[in-house]
């Protein structure tokens, strides 16, 4: 009978082992998805602030160089939609290159709620 208990004990343990080892390796594949997917994010919205500043020298640039406020405004609107598709177009690709296993780790599906994500993960650290 000691033989018996000392048996399922060692089964039980074995068993726990597993189980604890798993949700362990797992949480630390989000933990370190999560810092992956926060730099980034961070990234993106450096690349995005490089973009305005650039947007901003290429309308001081056509001013300068004598073009009209109506052609102006015309390239304004040009670059914010292309903006606004290359914002859409890096989240929704982060989300679909994400596993399937990953994917509760994303907490936004579009530009503001990324960019809300990445600043209470900056302030949280």
């Amino acid at each position: 009978m000691e033989m018996l208990y000392s048996l399922l004990w060692f089964i039980g343990g074995a068993f726990s082992y597993r189980v604890v080892s798993r949700l362990m390796q797992y949480g630390s594949m989000i933990h370190l998805y999560t810092q992956t997917l926060v730099c980034s994010l961070a990234v993106l919205r450096m690349t995005e602030d490089n973009i305005i500043t650039a947007q901003q020298k290429r309308r001081e640039t056509e001013s300068k160089a004598g073009m009209s406020k109506e052609e102006i405004a015309k390239n304004d609107e040009i670059e914010s939609k292309a903006i606004a598709i290359w914002r859409e177009l890096s989240i929704t690709t982060i989300i679909n290159l994400t596993p399937a296993a990953l994917r509760p780790a994303i907490k936004f599906k579009n530009w503001r709620q990324a960019m809300n994500f990445l600043d209470s993960s900056i302030k949280s650290n």
